[in-house]
């Protein structure tokens, strides 16, 4: 039996016209990946709570010190790739491909991605330095190892400065899961660079083992919801709307 066609699944072209209301397709074979994709990433979930209660107990604090004689060696780097600067970097690129869409009246695939990565790892990042931060109140390598904070967690009283989860996982892999969801073929190499960039985190001592854990699966999990097919089609959905509204006004 014929059923309505679902929206697909690449980025829509925010001026492109919507099929016909009632337009039918053949079922979809493949109904039930949405639920094997949940069951995987509660699979996920229980690794990633369970690798970071271990790196928090047993690994954290030895790692840290071991990298300790890197604390404070890359000052520039830190200053130069600090949460804020990337931040900020994103923003620019998303508003510059925005204006070209406006500009031109389409933006190409590659660019609509880029614009929809975008925003989630800005969205991740934001609500890491206002809501998880906070939550957890773990406090960084360089407070413990310099300031005698204790490795533990302050619930509800933490601050932008704390370390769990690790911002700058968050963005990464906010940007990277969003683009997972338009470019499959890539995830294998996104996952390599997130575990390159974990690595690096915590071999100059910014970050603790289960801060870049954390931050990862959070990351992740952000940039695939904001780019799920239906939060985009609802998006462009958005957009017609207001423009069908203003010529109305006109």
């Amino acid at each position: 039996m014929d059923q309505l066609c679902p929206p697909p699944p690449n980025v829509p072209d925010f001026g492109q016209a919507s099929p016909a209301t009632g337009a039918v397709c053949a079922p979809v074979a493949n109904s039930a990946r949405p639920f094997w994709g949940f069951r995987l990433w509660l699979l996920g979930l229980v690794a990633t709570t369970i690798g970071a209660i271990i790196s928090f107990a047993w690994i954290d604090v030895p790692v840290a010190r071991h990298f300790a004689f890197n604390a404070g060696r890359f000052g520039m780097i830190n200053a130069g790739l600090s949460g804020i600067v990337l931040l900020i970097s994103e923003t620019a690129v998303v508003t510059a491909l925005l204006v070209r869409r406006m500009v031109r009246g389409k933006l190409e695939p590659l660019g609509k991605a880029i614009v929809v990565a975008g925003i989630a790892s800005m969205c991740a990042y934001l609500l890491n330095e206002a809501i998880f931060k906070f939550l957890f109140g773990i406090p960084s390598p360089n407070q413990m190892l310099f300031q005698s904070a204790p490795h533990a967690v302050h619930f509800l009283s933490g601050d932008a400065e704390d370390g769990f989860p690790s911002g700058h996982m968050m963005l990464s892999g906010a940007f990277a899961g969003a683009l997972m969801r338009f470019y499959p073929r890539l995830r294998a190499s996104l996952f390599a660079l997130l575990g390159v960039g974990a690595l690096i985190l915590v071999w100059g001592d910014w970050h603790f083992v289960s801060d870049v854990i954390a931050g990862t699966f959070l990351g992740i999990t952000i940039g695939l919801l904001i780019a799920a097919p239906h939060t985009v089609s609802l998006a462009s959905d958005l957009v017609r709307r207001s423009r069908l509204f203003r010529r109305q006004l006109v």
